[in-house]
C-alpha cells in the first residue's frame, strides 16, 4: 500500500471516529433535552411559574426556555430536600452546590443558575408571589431572564406547615 493511500484510509477513518462521537454527543443532549411535555406534567404551580418565566423572557426580547426532565427532576429533588431538612440555601448543609448536582445526573452545560424561593402563601397564589420575588429581585431578575440560557427546570415542595419552596435551574448546553 503506498503512504498517500495509508494517509487516506488513517483520515477516514479519524473522520469516521469523530462523526461518531459528534453523533453520540447529539444523541446524549438530545436525551438531555426531550420535550418534557410528552415526559413530565408540572403541577399547576410549577406551570404556572414557568408560563411566567417564559412570558418575562419573551417581554425583554429572550428566548424561552424549554424544559428538561433532568432539571425538572433535579429542581423537586432541591425543592424537596430544603422542605424535608428546613433549610433554604443554594448550598445544602453538606457543601452540595448546584454544579455537584449537574455533574452527578450527567448534565451537559456550559452555564447554569439556580434561584430559589420559600412563602407561606395558599397555592392559589404561592406561584405569583415565587415569580414576584424572582422578578424584584436584581440577581433573580437577571438569571431569570439572561439570554444565554435555553433550557430550565421547576420544581416545587411545600414541608406539610405551610412552607412552599421553589427551585428552578436554568442551563446553557454545549
Amino acid at each position: 500500500m503506498s503512504s498517500l493511500n495509508f494517509v487516506r484510509r488513517l483520515s477516514f477513518a479519524f473522520i469516521a471516529a469523530m462523526l461518531l462521537v459528534t453523533l453520540a454527543h447529539i444523541g446524549n443532549a438530545a436525551a438531555q433535552t426531550a420535550p418534557a411535555a410528552a415526559i413530565i406534567k408540572l403541577n399547576v404551580q410549577e406551570q404556572a411559574l414557568f408560563d411566567k418565566i417564559n412570558a418575562a423572557r419573551k417581554t425583554a426580547g429572550a428566548a424561552q426556555v424549554t424544559l428538561s426532565p433532568v432539571l425538572v427532576d433535579l429542581t423537586r429533588y432541591r425543592a424537596s430536600d430544603m422542605a424535608k431538612r428546613n433549610y433554604f440555601a443554594h448550598v445544602t448543609p453538606e457543601g452540595t452546590s448546584l454544579m455537584d448536582w449537574l455533574v452527578a445526573r450527567n448534565v451537559d452545560f456550559q452555564d447554569a443558575g439556580e434561584i430559589i424561593h420559600r412563602n407561606t402563601y395558599s397555592l392559589a397564589t404561592t406561584a405569583d408571589q415565587a415569580f414576584q420575588g424572582y422578578f424584584n429581585s436584581k440577581v433573580h431578575h437577571d438569571i431569570m431572564l439572561d439570554p444565554i440560557f435555553s433550557q430550565a427546570g421547576v420544581g416545587m415542595a411545600s414541608d406539610g406547615n405551610g412552607k412552599n419552596y421553589f427551585v428552578v435551574i436554568f442551563i446553557q448546553p454545549y
